[in-house]
């Protein structure tokens, strides 16, 4: 049982929570920064994010149509692809898509998720190998609503079998899906093997070539477009757990010239991560622009943006694209102001390494200490107001407040 006071204390929090999304709410920082009070500000309106649950979802708009869910796999009208796309779906599908066989039924179904935003490549896919498009979640907090693309039964035997061809991390489960549903006897066996073939250190044994098309929809399903905070350059990367792709890749993109693309292996507390990068800003230009000759599309517009990037524009290009970005370093990207700190920061401690008197060098030091404590205090608080101002958006969109949980 909670008592009175408990729970007049829990219903009282939203109400103060909302009052701190206000503008106004961040500038007693704006004389005096204090760290530790925008933490506990930000750590008290990240909670509040997390509790808003977005309307439910029942339509989406893709090419410029808007569609009711769910979409029917018996309504989907089947167009034969060119084998640019398929390659091009095999990437994509090797970044994004997973192969499931149901324990009790043997039934094998092969799935993509995105959020609504990409809902483009799930329509693209459906019209290729058929399927359905179904919700898969409303969204909560920092998560968009999500979409599912799924196939199944006979549908999924050819799909499996086209996307095998070009596939590398995930052929070997195409090819086990190409054979369609799988007979008690062999379920036990079959779902063993698929554990193997997911396994983080599974080595694929498809050495086929690699392509400019693959590359596309891989770099579309796990690719990342930023551009630096202090400086005028552009970073290309994507990160698996499974270095083999990455291995190939990157061997590909040296062939192709590209030599600015470096693969390196980073330990984890989950484990080892490999990232294949690229930051030389003509390098990744030339980069993706072939991507966009070979059918990148979810990150087309983005690409468009960072291929117009110089000095002159470096503040605007970084804002459009940290607009497009994902949802997960919303909150972590600095704004305007934000890069102009970080770039005195910056300069700071490249004077500070080449200083060579003693005392100059203990106040560069202090200096730099204070600049990165103001730093960190003053990101809190425009990531704080911008918390603030998604809350609001949000719940003027028609999401709710889900109420805290009793304990």
């Amino acid at each position: 049982m909670i008592s009175s006071a408990r729970l007049n204390f829990r219903v009282l929090r939203v109400p103060y929570a909302l009052w701190s999304c206000r503008p106004h709410f961040f500038k007693a920082a704006s004389t005096k920064v204090d760290k530790e009070k925008m933490q506990r500000r930000f750590e008290r309106l990240v909670s509040l994010l997390r509790r808003v649950e977005r309307p439910h979802l029942e339509s989406f708009e893709c090419f410029g149509t808007m569609h009711t869910l769910p979409l029917r796999a018996k309504d989907a009208k089947i167009e034969e692809c060119s084998d640019e796309t398929l390659a091009y779906f095999s990437g994509f599908f090797d970044g994004d898509g997973c192969v499931t066989m149901a324990s009790k039924s043997g039934r094998i179904r092969l799935t993509v998720g995105q959020s609504v935003r990409g809902a483009d490549i799930l329509v693209r896919l459906r019209s290729a190998f058929g399927g359905g498009i179904c919700r898969h979640s409303d969204g909560c907090g920092l998560q968009r609503p999500r979409l599912q693309w799924w196939v199944a039964g006979k549908a999924s035997k050819r799909a499996a079998a086209l996307l095998a061809k070009n596939s590398y991390m995930k052929q070997a489960q195409l090819q086990i899906a190409s054979h369609g549903d799988v007979v008690t006897e062999e379920r036990i066996q079959v779902a063993q093997q698929m554990e193997d073939l997911k396994a983080r250190n599974h080595v694929p044994e498809n050495f086929a070539h690699m392509s400019w098309p693959y590359f596309a929809g891989f770099f579309d399903a796990e690719g990342c477009i930023t551009v630096k905070s202090y400086s005028c350059s552009l970073v290309l990367a994507v990160a698996q757990v499974n270095p083999f792709v990455l291995k190939l890749l990157h061997r590909f993109l040296h062939e192709q010239g590209l030599e600015g693309w470096k693969l390196r292996c980073y330990a984890t507390p989950m484990g080892d991560v490999a990232t294949l990068s690229c930051f030389k800003l003509e390098t990744c230009k030339s980069t993706l622009r072939q991507l966009l000759d070979c059918g990148l599309d979810l990150k087309r517009e983005q690409a468009h943006i960072a291929l117009r990037l110089s000095r002159d524009n470096h503040c605007k290009i970084r804002e459009s694209l940290f607009d497009l970005g994902g949802q997960q370093s919303r909150y972590r990207s600095l704004d305007h102001r934000g890069m102009q700190r970080a770039r005195e920061i910056h300069l700071m401690h490249t004077r500070l390494q080449t200083c060579r008197n003693k005392e100059r060098s203990e106040e560069m030091e202090i200096q730099l200490r204070q600049l990165v404590r103001d730093h960190q205090a003053q990101h809190l608080q425009s990531a704080g107001s911008r918390i603030g101002a998604d809350i609001r958006r949000l719940l003027r969109e028609g999401a709710w407040i889900k109420p805290l949980e009793a304990r």
